[in-house]
């Protein structure tokens, strides 16, 4: 569930490094003085100031791989081992780990490809989703990715299994938290450390966020391939997948924008293939195997509109 982490750690965590395996300690300095040194273990990178301030980052769901790939379903138990595992290995516990930024999401296995999905993503509350980069490292062109951002988080969503050149199709879905505000706004709770992450309640109502902010989307379903379309249904998608279309309905009152989300999701049923709707389920059956939900479970607050 869990995968890209920015915290601060005790400066005994870094340390311990020198006991790890891991790459040689880097020193970066400007004009002749010290700014900061660096070492790594694995895929995390732990960053030393003159201040003996220690801000870790990296993944920990490639962590738990060993640091090669981060495809997999990765479940609340394998999550929670994979910190244990790291903060044995710096000496520190669960509590020593105070969170800066954190991402929470999933990886969705479909039958189709990811790309039909993520080329009619249009807008999340009433911000345009864009094309970008995470970085040269993951080559994310290949992995069609797309970011909205917000004050406080950013959505995010993009074809894995092109990432990876996965022979199966692997859609993800992924939440940026920027501050510990927005993880308390989400939970309710004062979420400052690792060790406040892994309760029930806490799991579920992250698990409940990933699902509403599928719902929050505006997605043109481009599933049904062209050939199938009348002409009045093909100019009536095109329309849609207009970002002009959007721009003119926001500018105006914020009724007009909220029935025309209402069209295009009557529009898309009128296909017969709802393709939010089908992520927004294989979504929650995904937490639900992850362990993030019970099965059954029902959250009155979502909403298509």
């Amino acid at each position: 569930m869990f995968d890209f982490i920015k915290a601060i750690v005790p400066n005994s965590a870094f340390e311990a490094l020198y006991n790890c395996h891991g790459s040689d300690l880097v020193a970066v300095h400007t004009e002749g003085v010290l700014k900061y040194e660096t070492k790594k273990y694995l895929n995390f990178t732990f960053r030393r100031y003159p201040s003996n301030r220690v801000i870790m980052y990296g993944s920990i769901h490639y962590f738990s791989n060993d640091g090669f790939h981060n495809h997999d379903l990765f479940d609340v138990k394998r999550c929670e081992k994979a910190f244990g595992q790291l903060v044995s290995k710096l000496g520190i516990s669960l509590s020593d780990v105070e969170i800066l930024r954190l991402e929470y999401g999933i990886n969705i296995t479909t039958n189709w490809n990811p790309d039909l999905f993520l080329d009619g993503l249009k807008l999340h509350k009433r911000e345009r989703f864009k094309n970008a980069y995470i970085s040269p490292r993951f080559l994310m062109p290949k992995g069609n990715f797309r970011l909205v951002g917000h004050s406080e988080y950013e959505v995010k969503a993009y074809n894995k299994s092109a990432q990876f050149n996965l022979k199966h199709n692997v859609l993800r879905i992924e939440i940026k938290a920027k501050n510990k505000r927005y993880l308390k706004s989400v939970t309710k709770q004062n979420i400052r450390t690792l060790d406040d992450l892994f309760n029930g309640v806490v799991i579920k109502l992250l698990a409940n966020d990933i699902l509403q902010k599928i719902k929050d989307m505006i997605v043109v379903d481009l599933s049904v391939n062209r050939s199938r379309l009348t002409d009045k249904q093909e100019a009536e998608r095109d329309s849609y997948l207009s970002m002009d279309y959007w721009q003119d309905k926001l500018s105006k009152h914020r009724n007009t924008y909220l029935k025309s989300k209402k069209r295009l999701v009557k529009f898309n049923e009128s296909l017969g293939s709802n393709i939010q709707d089908l992520v927004y389920r294989d979504a929650k059956k995904a937490l639900i195997d992850m362990g993030c939900i019970k099965k059954g479970v029902h959250f009155h607050s979502l909403s298509i509109v």
